[in-house]
This record gives structure tokens, C-alpha cells and sequence, in this order.
């Protein structure tokens, strides 16, 4: 099939079933597009691979993946969903080396960062993960979900005054966050730095009013 009409009204769907996190559903709509429209594009298959790894097939995805990259190797999209696919199915040594290539591909973009670095926490190697999350934040230093990475991982890790610089930065780069702000007042209090907590806390309040985190 090659009607345009139809691969658009297909896409559309697949799409809207995927923003809405129904998956499973999306799987299907983007497998139909990959098998009968010959006129599908790399665009189509990343959707049936982010499909398929949302809905825990990974060996599809695994699949998918590999045959974008036969024909563009440096598909960051598709390294970024094969890594991830990797780490699922237990294949780390192979995850980190995809992961690498995408932010060596794409080292402006902040995913193939982050999904680096979840891989080595996943793998029990915290260290490297905040080496890379540094090297990170040098590459993009106005990257709020780097910087917000970065300050998660210092307190998972019990280094409470190290993460409060990277947490500060994350609100300032990113003040629509309440995420931000509310892990950055807790890391506050925490430390009993109650002035600065308090006033974060006030301008919060005032623009999440109904956030009940923030009723403290």
C-alpha cells in the first residue's frame, strides 16, 4: 500500500496512542504501517521500537533497531531505544557501548546522557554514572534534566551538600519544574539552611498552589 492519506490517518492514530501511553495499542498501529505501507520512513520504525520497548518486547525493539542502524548508523533515536532494550534483557557490557555511540553521535542532546548513566546505576556503578553525568553537564551546561540528574544521584548516594549546587541550577533552568523545586526545599531543610528553604518554599507555593508537597 502507498496511499499517503491512509499512512498519514495510520500515523496519526499510532501517534496519539503512544502520547497517551497506550501502548500495546500503538505496537499494533505501528507494525501495520512498518508491514503494509512501502512508503514507511525510519520515523515509523523508532515508533514501532518505542512501542515495543514500553510494552516489554524487548527483542523487537532489539530487532527494529538493528535494522535502522543498517541503513543510518548514527540514528541516535534507535541507539537510545537498542541501549535500553540491552539493559532490559540483562545485555549491559552491549547497553553501554550503544548508549556510548549515541552520545558520541549526539552529544547535544541530553537522553543518550542520562540513559548512560541509568544503565551504570542499574548495573550497581553509581561512581560512573556521576562521571558521566559530569562529563555531561560540561557538554551541556544548560541542560536543567542534567543538572537535576546530577543532584538525584548525589543524594541517593548521601552526598547531601553536593547535590544542593546541581539542584539549585536545575530550578533556575527549569522554574516551570515543581519536581525540582520541591526536592530542592527538602534538600534544604535537611540541611537546616531554613531561610533559604523558606523562600524557595513561599515563591513555590505561589505557583503551585494546589501541589500538596508542598505543605510543609
Amino acid at each position: 500500500l502507498t496511499e499517503p492519506n491512509n499512512l498519514e490517518s495510520a500515523r496519526g492514530l499510532a501517534r496519539l496512542l503512544e502520547k497517551n501511553n497506550n501502548y500495546d495499542v500503538a505496537l499494533e498501529e505501528w507494525r501495520s504501517i512498518v508491514t503494509h505501507y512501502d512508503n514507511h520512513n525510519s520515523d515509523d520504525a523508532i515508533g514501532l521500537a518505542h512501542c515495543a520497548f514500553k510494552g516489554g518486547q524487548y527483542s523487537e525493539a532489539i530487532n527494529v533497531c538493528n535494522d535502522i542502524l543498517l541503513v543510518d548508523q548514527e540514528n541516535w533515536r534507535a541507539l537510545i531505544i537498542l541501549g535500553s532494550a540491552l539493559a532490559e534483557s540483562g545485555k549491559i557490557s552491549e547497553s553501554i557501548e550503544k548508549l556510548k555511540l549515541a552520545t558520541e553521535v549526539h552529544p547535544e542532546e541530553s537522553l543518550p546522557w542520562i540513559k548512560l548513566a541509568e544503565v551504570y546505576v542499574k548495573s550497581g556503578d553509581d561512581h560512573q554514572a556521576m562521571e558521566i553525568l559530569r562529563s555531561a553537564s560540561l557538554a551541556l551546561p544548560d541542560s536543567a534534566q542534567i543538572q537535576y540528574k546530577l543532584g538525584k544521584i548525589n543524594l541517593d548516594n548521601g552526598f547531601i551538600t553536593e547535590a544542593i549546587p546541581y539542584l539549585r541550577q536545575s530550578a533556575t533552568l527549569a522554574p516551570e519544574s515543581d519536581e525540582v523545586t520541591i526536592d530542592l526545599v527538602k534538600t534544604l531543610i535537611t540541611l537546616g539552611r531554613e531561610d533559604e528553604a523558606r523562600e524557595a518554599l513561599k515563591i513555590a507555593r505561589k505557583k503551585w498552589p494546589a501541589q500538596s508537597e508542598l505543605a510543609f
